[in-house]
């Protein structure tokens, strides 16, 4: 039976990647007797990064020159884009241990989110130079680590150097061919430059290493569709759909490649209702609004990134936007906008736990915006922080009770979590709120379903065919009740 519940297991996968969209190795983490370091471990691996700094800073206190601790402090800082504060640790590491190849390499990165947060300023040259270097003294100290060579290509790719970009990817895939991140910006240079083969070849890398990835098979699905292989194509941005529910952008394209494949009334359905998800998450930006000036972006002001950052959401410009709203909140880190902007497209681009503190700090600025909660919730299901989820969607769901969001999720939750009769109310609320979501009949089926309830869980199911009447995993699972129902009529003769 379908699981309407799947929701991009390649969240957790996630949990090392670095602001600024780089990669870095994860240290051995070493015994240590200290609570407050275990303690900051244990936050740092569930993506709580603001609890993970205390209870570090906490550990310095009886250890000051703890390079690990610094480092991890570091990683932490970076994740909430405080480059300066990571910036003052891993300078501090240094000077205990300049041999330590993961401290230039993250030093590096700080520079990179440097980078990326001061654009059109002198000072923004500067810092690409100093990643640069940082970089290149980490691959120098030790050639046979991918990460360096990654995030070097990383950093040419900002530069524009393709060329020096393509070579540094490639340098990374010698050290290990198994570094998926490294093949899909491999093919996104072969792509670019219109190598569709090379392209292709890289993208199959990716989804084989990677194979939870829904953006490594959209991806692949669009290198497939440039080669006009359709069937392929289809099949991947299939598996995309699965696995990233969230973005519209998979959706959208599937329809369009429904109906060049002849599957004209499906294909408009799955637009229409691509569009109608991309206004419901436009919807959940609460605050964002349509920029009010042209592209130019005046240097040093807060609401110009951020403007420029939804100028590239609606242009589906995805990396681009991260970059502007990254870049926005180091300006001013009290504007709730530019953190809720920057979760919801990390969301949308199945980066769940990297979004998370971002969103938690949404939160924090506007505690009484069920949207931020709501949000906040998304990204803990994602990130399978399941209780969590469960307590934001709850505050959610208390705040406005007009959401359909916020039920529908905390249904999905509490399903996850075993809860399957009390997750019942929370779907046909979500129904009563919302009747024409045919996944919410979807999910009140297959509850109703595991309780035993088979004729509801028909009834569910059947109102969700009579709104996608091409839905085939629905199609199945009411085939399957409707055979569970004839067999126990048979029993009771």
């Amino acid at each position: 039976m379908n699981d309407p519940h799947r929701n991009g297991k390649g969240a957790l996968a996630l949990l090392g990647v670095m602001l600024v969209a780089l990669t870095i190795s994860c240290a051995q983490q070493e015994d240590s007797g200290s609570d407050a370091v275990r303690d900051g471990w244990e936050h740092y691996r569930q993506a709580d990064y603001p609890a993970a700094i205390e209870s570090f800073l906490l550990a310095l206190r009886d250890d000051p020159d703890d390079v690990n601790t610094r480092y991890f402090l570091a990683r932490s800082y970076l994740f909430l884009s405080k480059y300066d504060d990571a910036r003052g640790h891993i300078d501090h590491a240094l000077r205990l241990a300049p041999e330590d190849p993961k401290l230039h390499e993250t030093l590096g990165i700080i520079h990179t989110g440097l980078f990326t947060s001061r654009a059109y300023t002198e000072g923004q040259q500067r810092d690409g130079a100093l990643a640069i270097a940082a970089f290149d003294r980490a691959i120098a100290l030790d050639p046979q680590r991918a990460g360096p060579h990654y995030n070097l290509g990383v950093m040419y790719g900002y530069l524009d150097s393709i060329d020096l970009a393509r070579r540094a990817y490639e340098a990374a895939l010698a050290v290990d061919s198994s570094y998926a991140p490294a093949h899909k910006k491999l093919g996104h240079i072969h792509r670019k430059l219109g190598e569709a083969e090379a392209a292709l070849e890289s993208f199959r890398k990716a989804v084989s290493h990677t194979p939870e990835d829904g953006d490594a098979h959209f991806r692949l699905g669009l290198a497939y569709r440039d080669l006009g292989d359709l069937g392929r194509a289809v099949a991947s941005l299939e598996r995309a759909v699965e696995l990233n529910p969230i973005d519209h952008k998979i959706r959208l394209n599937l329809g369009a490649l429904y109906m060049r494949t002849g599957r004209e009334e499906e294909g408009t359905r799955l637009v229409e209702a691509a569009e109608l998800q991309r206004r419901s998450l436009s919807d959940l930006h609460g605050e964002l609004r349509k920029p009010t000036q042209g592209s130019a972006v005046l240097v040093g002001s807060a609401k110009d990134h951020y403007n420029m950052a939804l100028s590239y959401v609606m242009h589906e410009q995805s990396e681009e936007a991260i970059r502007e709203f990254r870049r926005a909140i180091e300006i001013n880190q009290e504007r709730k906008d530019p953190y809720s902007g920057l979760g919801v497209l990390l969301l949308q681009t199945g980066k769940a736990a990297e979004a998370v503190p971002h969103l938690q700090r949404a939160v924090e600025l506007d505690e009484d915006d069920p949207l931020a909660w709501t949000r906040l919730g998304w990204a803990y299901r994602r990130s399978e922080r399941l209780p969590e989820a469960r307590d934001a969607l709850s505050e959610a769901a208390r705040l406005d009770t007009t959401l359909a969001e916020a039920p529908l999720s905390l249904g999905h939750v509490l399903f996850r979590m075993g809860e399957v009769a009390e997750s019942v109310g929370y779907y046909r609320k979500a129904i009563d709120l919302r009747p024409r979501d045919a996944s919410a009949h979807v999910s009140l089926g297959a509850a109703y379903a595991l309780l035993g309830k088979l004729e509801k869980a028909a009834a569910a199911y059947e109102s969700a065919i009579s709104l996608e009447p091409d839905a085939a995993r629905t199609r199945r699972a009411l085939a399957d009740i409707r055979r569970q129902l004839a067999r126990a009529s048979q029993e009771n003769r």
